[in-house]
């Protein structure tokens, strides 16, 4: 779950392709909306199942550092467990790039859309609803945008310190060696919560934009 700025980047661009994947209103035929609604709602449960993910896996990782740090048994297995968990977390972050590419892609691709869409428009009233209900889903893009901002930052130390653990202990696992990592480890434990909080809610966020989407909504 390589979380780098991209990793929470990622859940903006997911909801700004999932706005913008909302039926455009009156320039758009019925069964088109449906459709857009229908790939909506499937790219949004994959994404969450995706953050449910990554939120577990703070979990098992902050688990194997609490008992790494413990130092109440073979520490060499203590530290294998915990380089095991730091591996997986970033695995999720590989993909989470990759998916992040395909969805600002995606977004995009129907931004555009929908903007040629509302240009062939021809009632003004029309037009005029389209076109606020547009500026509602930039306006949700941008609220995203932030918390993904503060996602990306809460994450950013805590990949830092995790990392600089496994690098000093796999040098020297000395009683006095783990004792010396316990305030870092803390500081990781402290902020591990933090982005755990904000995926939280990001995934509220997504379920709301869920409940909103499918053919009654359009």
């Amino acid at each position: 779950m390589n979380l780098s700025p991209a990793r929470l980047a990622l859940i903006a661009a997911a909801l700004t392709s999932i706005v913008l994947m909302s039926p455009a209103g009156c320039a758009t035929s019925s069964s088109q909306s449906v459709k857009r609604s229908e790939k909506a709602v499937d790219s949004l449960a994959d994404f969450r199942k995706q953050l449910t993910s990554a939120n577990a896996q703070l979990d098992k990782t902050v688990a194997a550092l609490d008992a790494l740090v413990a130092d109440t048994g073979d520490r060499k297995a203590a530290l294998a467990a915990y380089s095991k968990e730091l591996v997986a977390l970033g695995k999720q972050g590989d993909d989470a790039r990759k998916r992040s590419e395909s969805l600002q892609a995606r977004g995009r691709e129907y931004l555009a859309k929908w903007e040629q869409e509302v240009s062939e428009v021809s009632s003004p009233e029309l037009k005029a609803q389209s076109e606020a209900r547009r500026a509602n889903a930039q306006q949700r893009m941008d609220e995203i945008r932030v918390r993904a901002e503060v996602a990306a930052n809460a994450y950013r130390p805590l990949l830092s310190d995790l990392t600089d653990i496994e690098k000093v202990l796999a040098t020297d696992l000395s009683a006095a060696n783990i004792q010396g990592v316990a305030p870092v480890a803390a500081r990781a434990r402290k902020d591990a919560g933090l982005l755990k909080t904000t995926i939280d809610e990001f995934i509220a966020v997504i379920d709301q934009v869920m409940s909103g989407l499918g053919p009654q909504s359009g």
